[in-house]
């Protein structure tokens, strides 16, 4: 008579324990390296989306910056960007004032500041063509003609005025009365039809014919919650823009 032995009980247990033994630090990592895999995607696309943004940035001209800044949404992330007209040199707000000829129109002022971007067309009615800049703990006020633009500075060191008279049309002749403690830099191009009424001492950069470019500070930061509480990833770059 034949007998089939079968498993007992006590062995498969033993059979399952050493399994799990074996199986669970396997689990485990998988887990953890799945987890892993998880966050560095995110991550990657965090960088890829700030960067991104950044680029787009740096490919815009002077006027065009300032559209982006803000908070926008991109796929499930939000980015922050912030942007300043920048002087390299003393580490502060700038203020860019640059006349450009329009034919049949006189001069487009092009009027860059800390927060805003405007452009005033020269009253031809005028001669010369009156800039008043008053600087005053941390705030601005420009007037030209009827049209007058006012704001804050966003850095507490001492602005610079950056004055460029390269493009402007010959016939037409500006005064520049600047009020308040600022770094001041002319470039008046081949123009000799101006004049700049200042307490200080300021500086006038003959041999540069043409300037056509801004400088600009801008800082990017990937935010995952609408508090904007605590950014996942940021960049700050200082970059140049074409007028």
């Amino acid at each position: 008579m034949k007998y089939n032995k079968g498993i007992s009980l006590i062995e498969i247990l033993v059979s399952i324990l050493i399994l799990a033994l074996i199986v669970g630090p396997f689990t485990g990592l998988f887990i953890q390296s799945n987890l892993v895999r998880k966050t560095m995607s995110k991550q990657l696309r965090v960088i890829y989306a700030v960067r991104n943004e950044m680029e787009i940035l740096m490919s815009l001209n002077s006027g065009e910056v300032y559209d982006s800044e803000g908070v926008k949404r991109v796929d499930d992330l939000l980015i922050r960007t912030e942007i300043y007209t920048y002087d390299p040199e003393t580490g502060s707000d700038c203020f860019y004032i640059m006349p450009k000829g329009n034919l049949g129109s006189g001069d487009e002022i092009m009027v860059l500041t800390p927060d805003g971007y405007r452009k005033i067309l020269a009253d031809l009615s005028e001669d010369p063509c009156v800039v008043d800049i008053t600087i005053s703990e941390g705030s601005y006020q420009i007037r030209i003609g009827a049209d007058s633009i006012s704001g804050h500075c966003r850095l507490a060191e001492k602005p610079a005025i950056q004055i460029n008279l390269a493009d402007k049309m010959s016939d037409i002749s500006y005064d520049f009365n600047i009020d308040g403690d600022a770094d001041i830099t002319v470039y008046p191009g081949n123009h000799d039809n101006w004049n700049l009424l200042y307490d200080e001492e300021y500086r006038v950069v003959d041999r540069c014919f043409y300037r056509d470019y801004c400088i600009f500070r801008a800082r990017i930061e990937a935010f995952d919650d609408p508090s904007l509480s605590k950014s996942i990833f940021g960049i700050e770059n200082i970059f140049t823009v074409a007028n």
